[in-house]
């Protein structure tokens, strides 16, 4: 029954994933909407989600595919998908009918800034029949992909890029925050390109979570 139902947000990223490996014990289902980091049209959107599917699956987790025009209505109006997409997460969970709904936080306690999705904000979007819960503030990133990384199968799924540039584009600020935390970690991951030089770096603006 949807009371029953606990959904959460998951696209291959180091926060879906801790937030997945946390609370596995209560997750029913994990959710991958299209739209969102990947365009609607991006055809890596099905390799991505078999990968993800794959994973969950063998830990027994269904993984629910969702196309969603959130982030567009926002654009049409002119505002940043980074101030409402708590909200827009929010929404689908509504729709999906979950008795409960995680987002994952990509924030520590200490960077309790405007956002989003925020600890304050995101249980304010829950109804009668829906809540919204917001989780994993205890850990930075690089905690979190230590985490992370030590369960079987993590690395070869990761994805955290939202260029629409290949499966991870090894170029953007993330893609470099990501591949820079697994260098300094002693970790690899297929996933993403080589990191051949930290020139790369001069193009990214990283800051330490």
């Amino acid at each position: 029954t949807p009371a029953s139902t606990v959904i959460s947000f998951f696209s291959g990223g180091i926060d879906g994933f801790y937030t997945m490996l946390q609370k596995r014990r209560e997750i029913t289902h994990a959710v991958f909407s299209r739209g969102i980091d990947m365009q609607l049209d991006n055809p890596v959107w099905e390799q991505a989600f078999a990968r993800n599917a794959a994973w969950l699956g063998e830990r027994g987790i269904p993984l629910l595919p969702v196309a969603t025009n959130a982030r567009f209505v926002g654009h049409a109006f002119g505002i940043p998908w980074g101030t409402y997409f708590g909200a827009g997460l929010a929404a689908i969970s509504h729709a999906l009918g979950a008795g409960r709904s995680l987002i994952a936080s990509g924030h520590t306690w200490r960077e309790l800034w405007a956002d989003g999705s925020h600890p304050l904000t995101d249980p304010w979007w829950s109804s009668e029949s829906t809540a919204i819960v917001h989780h994993g503030r205890e850990a930075k990133r690089w905690q979190k992909l230590e985490r992370i990384a030590a369960e079987p199968g993590v690395l070869e799924v990761l994805r955290v890029c939202w260029q629409d540039r290949g499966y991870n584009c090894g170029s953007c600020e993330k893609c470099l925050r990501t591949m820079v935390l697994l260098r300094l970690l002693g970790l690899e991951s297929p996933a993403f390109p080589p990191l051949t030089s930290l020139r790369q770096l001069g193009r990214a603006s990283c800051r330490e979570r």
